[in-house]
């Protein structure tokens, strides 16, 4: 009724705003250049932001990706990482991994020792089917990174056995309602498993744009990771991912235009 301000307001900052997309700064460190400060903002009592700081009228909105910190996401590292889970398959069926041994017809899964007590599995299959194992999610997964920055899906594997078929590693993006095939890619890792000796680890990579060439969507993906085979074969596996800038290189680094 007087004209004077009832409440005041407050509209500040509760964390500290990066310079840049891939700047991680947080009050409190040792070397802190934010681009705004925590509790950087305004109330009645403040009359220009300009006042508390000097910022640029015209902030740039280029946006650089820096390929070292393409993020790296974990598949299998020892153990299943969320939001995935492990099955064992075999043609249209499967069965759910959950603990540290398994069988289907065809196939069987055990844990195994890599560095430190059941930090991989081994599958063996005998070669009477289509068997494997798959990684999946229930719902569909945005891993659309930047097919610039080159990223692949890389597995450290150990060849116990002779490989004498097709190994398959799969990925696609069907969920219910869409066609089988309508948005999965397969390539044959035999090749670079036999460049292996056995009972070494090794890691082989496969770049995603191989994938992506064959119509799997990144940014809707139901299984990042699926290896199959039709003949008998023993592998180990320790660990799945996605990385950038991969330092595999030669004949165990599939690369695609």
């Amino acid at each position: 009724a007087n004209a004077n301000i009832q409440y005041d307001f407050t509209g500040k900052l509760s964390f500290s705003w990066p310079k840049t997309a891939t700047q991680t700064v947080n009050r409190f460190d040792e070397d802190y250049q934010p681009l705004l400060p925590y509790g950087f903002g305004l109330s009645y009592q403040e009359k220009s932001a300009s006042e508390q700081i000097e910022l640029s009228d015209n902030l740039s909105e280029h946006m650089e990706v820096d390929g070292g910190m393409v993020k790296n996401t974990i598949i299998f590292s020892g153990k299943v990482a969320k939001p995935w889970r492990m099955f064992l398959t075999v043609m249209d069926n499967q069965s759910e991994l959950l603990s540290n041994s398994g069988a289907l017809p065809g196939i069987t899964y055990r844990t195994v020792d890599k560095v430190v007590q059941e930090d991989a599995f081994r599958i063996e299959t005998d070669g009477s089917t289509t068997a494997g194992v798959r990684f999946s999610s229930s719902f569909r997964e945005d891993l659309a990174f930047d097919l610039k920055q080159k990223p692949a899906i890389v597995m450290t594997v150990k060849r116990d056995s002779a490989i004498d078929k097709a190994v398959a590693v799969e990925m696609h993006c069907e969920s219910l309602g869409d066609a089988l095939g309508s948005c999965r890619a397969n390539i044959d890792i035999a090749q670079q498993l036999q460049a292996i000796p056995q009972g070494q680890w090794q890691d082989i990579a496969i770049d995603l744009q191989c994938f992506a060439d064959k119509g799997v969507q990144m940014d809707k993906i139901v299984s990042p990771f699926a290896l199959y085979s039709s003949g008998a074969m023993k592998l180990s596996i320790s660990a799945v991912r996605f990385e950038s800038q991969v330092q595999t290189n030669g004949p165990l680094h599939i690369e695609c235009s």
